[in-house]
């Protein structure tokens, strides 16, 4: 932060009715220094009327508190998703551009991923190419006929489990990190995969439970069409909004999967209550970035590239250019998610904010039933 932002952040908060003292804690933890929280502090008091309450003296020798004082969440102001999805993936943004060390995690799940993905694919078409059909049946019509075998749909089962258990296990160790930053402590990277590998069986069983009921809903969308296809999204926004909390639950205790998931619904109804419909995503915002900012650059590579070199060689660099840019588009909403996710946790779990974030914002993060 800089002097004006942080000086912006304090009346803000003070606004949403925070203690100074918490917004000390806040600031200590986001990693700023006496010297530059006491400057924040009196230019804020000279921002404020004074009329209004004064802001107390900071004290640099006193210790941060352990827990801060409980704070509620404002009302959330009428703001349109796309705008209030921008403010968050800043404000989530603003913690991995100070701690870029938290790129660790979402990279190494998307590149293990990735691996898995490509060996998947691989034996299908070695399958194909010299026609074992052990996964993959070719008609005597056609080799582009195929049909799929039981053993692929168990296969297929099995990866689609392991490449969940992959990316939940680094979203843990996320977690953990996150925690101990908004906690005020430093970690490193494999002190928080070791946490994530003693929640391994938890996050087993949250793997289990997740592709069980993925599974499920999609045998609902095939078996009943539309009526199946809508009654299955109803059903997903309720899963996913149960199981907001569940990865930073099991970064944060030693609770099992199942018991991870009835505290993420009850966190969850205790402080947004049961009136919400759904939540703000990034993945959407980043998909207008991407459409508006990396196609253009795409088109411009090509055209400028085929100028100079050879076609072939320069769609090539470009569609190299395209799927790098989809991976870090993957990668950056992945991330900032989970630490979405973990900062709204760390409220409703400790009604406290976490440092980098709003009041306002972070009751903005659902969205309320529309009032008939």
């Amino acid at each position: 932060m800089n002097d004006s932002t942080t000086t912006d952040y304090i009346i803000q908060q003070l606004n949403a009715g925070l203690s100074p003292q918490d917004i000390t804690t806040q600031l200590r933890q986001a990693g700023l220094d006496e010297a530059s929280i006491n400057d924040a502090f009196k230019q804020a008091r000279e921002h404020i009327a004074p009329s209004a309450q004064p802001i107390p003296q900071q004290d640099a020798q006193t210790p941060a508190p352990t827990e801060n004082a409980a704070t509620t969440l404002p009302p959330a102001p009428k703001r349109g998703k796309l705008k209030t999805g921008w403010l968050l993936f800043k404000q989530s943004l603003s913690i991995i551009m100070r701690h870029p060390g938290l790129w660790r995690y979402m990279v190494m799940s998307i590149g293990i991923n990735l691996v898995i993905t490509i060996i998947f694919a691989g034996a299908i078409l070695v399958d194909i190419l010299t026609n074992q059909q052990l996964l993959v049946l070719q008609t005597s019509s056609g080799e582009s006929d195929f049909t799929p075998t039981i053993a692929l749909y168990g296969i297929a089962a099995i990866v689609v489990y392991i490449s969940t258990v992959v990316s939940f296990f680094y979203a843990t160790g996320l977690a953990a990190h996150t925690l101990a930053l908004f906690k005020g402590s430093q970690s490193t990277y494999a002190q928080n995969i070791a946490v994530a590998r003693q929640k391994l069986p938890a996050i087993l069983t949250f793997s289990l439970i997740t592709v069980t009921v993925g599974f499920l809903l999609r045998l609902l969308e095939q078996r009943f069409q539309l009526i199946g296809f809508i009654v299955a999204r109803i059903i997903g926004l309720g899963w996913e909004l149960a199981t907001t909390f569940v990865i930073a639950i099991i970064a944060d205790s030693n609770k099992n999967g199942a018991s991870a998931i009835g505290e993420s619904v009850q966190l969850f109804r205790a402080t947004w209550g049961e009136t919400i419909t759904g939540r703000v995503s990034l993945a959407g915002l980043l998909i207008i970035i991407y459409l508006f900012v990396s196609v253009p650059l795409l088109i411009f590579l090509m055209i400028f590239l085929s100028s100079v070199m050879d076609p072939a060689i320069a769609i090539g660099i470009a569609l190299a250019f395209f799927y790098v840019s989809i991976l870090i588009i993957m990668t950056l909403e992945a991330l900032t998610t989970n630490v979405l996710n973990v900062a709204l946790y760390y409220y409703a779990k400790n009604k406290s904010i976490p440092p980098s974030f709003s009041p306002e914002l972070l009751a903005s993060a659902f969205v309320n039933k529309k009032k008939k």
